[in-house]
């Protein structure tokens, strides 16, 4: 099942304030640390959500997977194959 946008976005706040925590016990500062959701095996519109949410990057583990996104994404998104 595919999530809509705002429990995309609520997720990812969740996820951001604990990586924040996680930063400032360790005495890092969290803006070193950046989120990078990965949208394998999720429609192009996971990678709309993540251009929508403000993030920079989205990962990929297959590079036809990521072509094809990238062709359909509709906003300013740079793509990282991880592995």
């Amino acid at each position: 099942m595919f999530i809509d946008f705002e429990t995309f976005q609520t997720r990812a706040d969740k996820l951001r304030a604990l990586m924040d925590e996680a930063c400032v016990a360790v005495g890092r500062r969290p803006a070193e640390v950046q989120l990078m959701p990965v949208t394998k095996n999720h429609p192009v519109a996971a990678a709309d959500y993540v251009v929508r949410y403000g993030l920079p990057a989205d990962g990929e583990t297959r590079v036809q997977e990521a072509e094809e996104k990238r062709a359909a994404c509709t906003g300013p998104l740079r793509w990282e194959l991880i592995g």
